[in-house]
């Protein structure tokens, strides 16, 4: 609950000193560079941090493999099901609420726009070009601060005589600050566009579709996880009900005497956080702008924010800061939740 409240005030902050910049019109152009850099710090460290463990390398064998397919699995489950639910809700690949005009209207729209009935089609279009480059090269600079962060930690690992307890804090500060930094930023760039408060009163209700989706969703793929993996059911759902949250659900799931399932929950947390970080710019680009909000679960409201805001729009940002807060929320209760069952 503080780690929510101190994330909300920055955002919060940051969104406060946008607006004021907006009304100012002063420019803070410097801010996506900021946001990569962040980014990029931040998707390292966690790199580190995985590398660095010798028990998480110590299990990258036939655990590391339940985790893997656990999370291929939940992650298919919940892009499938806010694919769904988006065009249920009548939400275009934008993260947009799509109209629905007469046909006066639809008439008047054609011919202003030479035959095209969305008067917004090219404007779009346009955008979707100009963010294609960006999203192409987030992909590849993620993937590459992953892969040094690994390799980093392996090698201390291997070859320091560095305490990984020493290495763990130092990482485990690093991240907590570059979050906040983050948050700020992303408050910011929220702030500079005006349209949050506009967006959340367009989305209305909308806006908890997200979560529910991913909480059905990742139950869903769990169960059915509990049919092909040596795993019971019981413990399927609670792995599952962590939604990402790799500090607090595997604790949860070993300190009820669950040691196998708490190990693969850790590893499926790390991974849905890290695989979601890399998926995100392309099913931005290739699939729909909703379906990025929920794919990192809990960390949607945090590590996943800023790959989110830069991937898609300020709306689907605001989507996953919510989605992410209310699956945070949920942890602590639907985790002891399902194994009391």
């Amino acid at each position: 609950m503080s780690d929510f409240a101190l994330y909300l005030g920055m955002i919060a902050a940051g969104y406060l000193a946008g607006a004021f910049l907006r009304r100012s019109q002063r420019r803070i152009s410097w801010v996506d560079g900021a946001l990569t850099a962040v980014v990029m710090l931040l998707v390292f460290t966690m790199g580190l941090r995985v590398g660095a463990n010798e028990e998480v390398v110590a299990s990258l064998n036939l655990i590391g493999l339940y985790a893997l397919v656990f999370t291929i699995v939940v992650l298919a489950f919940t892009g499938a099901g806010l694919s769904l639910v988006r065009h249920l809700m009548g939400v275009d690949r934008y993260g947009m609420v799509r109209s629905a005009p007469t046909a006066r209207t639809r008439r008047k729209n054609e011919t202003d726009t030479g035959g095209v009935d969305d008067p917004d089609c090219g404007r779009h279009e346009s955008s979707e070009s100009a963010k294609t480059r960006i999203i192409d090269k987030m992909t590849w600079l993620i993937l590459a601060a992953v892969a040094c962060g690994l390799l980093t930690g392996l090698a201390i690992l291997r070859f320091s005589a560095i305490e990984f307890s020493a290495l763990n804090d130092a990482a485990a500060m690093v991240i907590r600050v570059g979050l906040c930094v983050l948050l700020v930023l992303i408050g910011l760039d929220l702030g500079k566009e005006g349209t949050v408060m506009r967006n959340i009163r367009d989305a209305g209700l909308r806006i908890l579709a997200v979560p529910a989706t991913v909480i059905v969703a990742t139950l869903a793929a769990s169960a059915t996880c509990s049919l092909f993996l040596p795993v019971s059911l019981r413990e399927c759902l609670a792995i599952g009900a962590g939604f990402g949250w790799y500090s607090l659900a595997p604790g949860i799931i070993m300190d009820q005497g669950y040691v196998t399932a708490g190990a693969i929950s850790f590893l499926h947390n790390i991974l849905r956080e890290l695989i979601s970080i890399l998926v995100i710019p392309i099913v931005a680009r290739h699939v729909g702008y909703l379906e990025c909000s929920g794919l990192g679960g809990a960390t949607s409201m945090d590590v996943g924010l800023p790959i989110v805001e830069q991937s898609t729009n300020g709306i689907t940002a605001v989507y996953a800061f919510v989605s992410g807060a209310v699956l945070s929320l949920l942890v602590p209760v639907l985790v002891p939740l399902v194994l009391a069952l």
